[in-house]
């Protein structure tokens, strides 16, 4: 971690040695680069040798007589070395296009990456931003650099 204490700003790089594994819910329908795609249910993405850099600006404000920061501005960057993608339930339960999507979606990792990567970084961010700001509201700024 980077910071400058006085300027209120932090750096924070995290690198995974482990895969970070996303399972969630999904729904869509549209274009995967050229093929049309369309189902809903279970998901898992599985990103491999994950790198986070994570930019932070805060402001000072004083509450009761201490002193918070107050985040201004979070900016979230990631790069991975593969990515997996496992979409079940694709095209109504059809098992042979479902698996050729998956697939041709794993053969295209990097071309897919840079489509959903800036909304993806947004979507953590705003997650990160959220707990941060919560942190940041709850703990006096000079007990955390103490």
């Amino acid at each position: 971690m980077k910071s400058n204490i006085n300027n209120y700003t932090f750096n924070l790089k995290a690198d995974f040695n482990e895969p970070l594994i996303l399972e969630g819910m999904y729904s869509i329908q549209g274009k995967v680069i050229i093929l049309p795609i369309k189902g809903e249910g279970r998901s898992n993405l599985t990103l491999a040798s994950l790198k986070v850099s994570i930019n932070i600006i805060g402001k000072p404000v004083t509450r009761i007589g201490e002193d918070y920061m107050e985040l201004e501005s979070l900016d979230l960057k990631f790069s991975t070395s593969r990515l997996y993608i496992q979409l079940d339930n694709l095209f109504n339960g059809d098992k042979l296009l479902g698996n050729n999507m998956n697939m041709f979606m794993n053969q295209n990792w990097r071309e897919i990456l840079k489509e959903v990567q800036p909304a993806f970084e947004s979507a953590l961010g705003k997650a990160f931003q959220s707990v941060t700001r919560q942190f940041f509201h709850k703990v006096p700024y000079n007990k955390i650099f103490k």
